[in-house]
């Protein structure tokens, strides 16, 4: 356009009137293409619409209440819904695998004969729901040196903060080749 005799402002009203008519066409075809998806979809979507009432119909039509194996599945159902309600007063309580991988997770040089794990439960205002909980875990074993049952005791209390170990002074009377039994109670949220 630069090679007529145009001004700049008509050159840019010429412009503008340019993308004005290509933004119309533009629009236009894309009613256009929508119009005729939809004239080419319309059948699909009757001959569709006309099949699910006709299946609903013949979902309508049988009957249910003879089938042998319907009423075993309502019955093994009607089971397992027993089941899980039966199970549903444990999914609040402590998870017994954490507090021994906690355990074995600290052992180091000591040796374990036997771990004992309990659940406690104290309830606020007398409302069983409403409590806090705590588990208590009996550790019997041998420790090759005082210093490391003492060690030992450390480690069990750094598992969680909050723990407590109760380790009789009367397991210490000894150097080495201790055996021990102490209590850990370490509260669960």
């Amino acid at each position: 356009m630069h090679y007529t005799l145009l001004t700049d402002e008509e050159r840019t009203i010429i412009h503008h009137e340019y993308r004005t008519r290509a933004a119309i066409v533009f629009c236009f075809v894309m009613a256009i293409i929508c119009l005729l998806g939809m004239g080419i979809l319309s059948p699909a979507y009757i001959y569709s619409k006309s099949s699910e009432s006709v299946q609903q119909q013949i979902l309508g039509s049988i009957n249910t209440k003879d089938d042998s194996k319907l009423v075993m599945v309502r019955n093994e159902l009607s089971k397992d819904s027993a089941i899980l309600s039966a199970t549903e007063q444990y999914l609040g309580g402590p998870v017994y695998s954490r507090v021994i991988d906690g355990l074995v997770g600290v052992m180091g040089p000591v040796t374990y004969t036997s771990i004992s794990i309990s659940l406690n439960k104290s309830s606020l205002s007398g409302n069983p729901s409403v409590g806090s909980s705590s588990v208590t875990a009996v550790i019997q074993g041998v420790a090759p040196t005082r210093t490391a049952l003492l060690d030992f005791e450390n480690r069990l209390e750094s598992i969680k903060k909050g723990n407590t170990v109760d380790l009789p002074i009367s397991e210490l009377t000894k150097s080495s080749d201790i055996q021990f039994s102490l209590k850990l109670t370490e509260s669960i949220q």
